[in-house]
């Protein structure tokens, strides 16, 4: 009885063709169906940020030529687990360093920041400007060495 139609068979498990699933879940799956539909909908209307907050830190609104203060933060090392100050190597420094302590949270994480000699300027484009010039003599070669 090759070809015949009771070859092509689904198989019969014993339920009736239209007995599954149930009618409450059926339902249940319609109203699944509808609430997704609502929620891509909702999201398609809501209109898009250029921006983000994060917590703990409050947007600054520069103007044109405004000094953009750009910081340091601690040197890890693969052979300590201690953290080390970005000016424990012979980097070019400002005339005063000072710590900045923005909030609770780069205290709990142990950043270390500071200030830096860097000077920016808000919509200046400036392009190699030189900082300072470092001579490494063998001490200074070893220090970056040991890190």
């Amino acid at each position: 009885q090759a070809g015949s139609a009771q070859g092509c068979r689904a198989p019969d498990f014993g339920v009736a063709p239209h007995s599954w699933p149930p009618v409450h879940v059926r339902h249940l799956l319609q109203m699944n169906k509808l609430v997704a539909w609502l929620g891509l909908l909702a999201a398609a209307n809501v209109p898009s940020a250029g921006a983000f907050y994060l917590p703990g830190f409050s947007p600054i609104e520069y103007q044109d030529k405004d000094r953009v203060e750009l910081k340091v933060n601690k040197l890890t090392s693969v052979k300590t687990q201690l953290p080390y100050s970005y000016y424990t190597l012979p980097y070019c420094q400002p005339e005063k360093i000072q710590d900045s302590m923005e909030n609770l949270g780069e205290t709990l994480m142990g950043d270390l920041i500071e200030n830096s000699p860097y000077e920016i300027k808000m919509r200046v484009n400036e392009t190699c400007k030189e900082l300072c010039k470092v001579t490494l003599d063998d001490a200074k070669k070893d220090k970056f060495r040991s890190m």
